[in-house]
């Protein structure tokens, strides 16, 4: 029940480490496009942001998901990242208490 409570919060994690990633490449990518009528895709090809130049001079902007396998994968990778870090962690603090049970003896 433990692991899949932790599994769960892994699972968590990565989607919201998913869409800070996700926002970061689309920033990046807003401040990298040097002029208008460009498409640009980050984060692996998970987003893309594209301008265009209206006759009337004003700059249109489109950005969103090009590829939902992209993200998924990322979402999957990151996912496995955390859980792999809480059980780390998890494990470290049982061998500093038992430590800390050896030396208290």
């Amino acid at each position: 029940m433990r692991k899949l409570s932790l599994g769960v919060n892994a699972l968590f994690g990565g989607a919201i480490l998913t869409m800070i990633l996700a926002a970061g490449a689309l920033l990046l990518l807003m401040a990298t496009t040097p002029e208008a009528g460009v498409r640009k895709e980050g984060l692996f090809g998970g987003v893309f942001f594209s301008s265009t130049t209206s006759p009337s001079g004003s700059i249109g902007m489109s950005l969103g998901i090009s590829s939902w396998t992209s993200i998924a994968t990322v979402w999957l990778i990151c996912s496995l990242f955390i859980f792999a870090v809480i059980l780390v962690v998890a494990r470290l603090r049982r061998y500093r208490a038992s430590l800390i049970a050896q030396s208290s003896s």
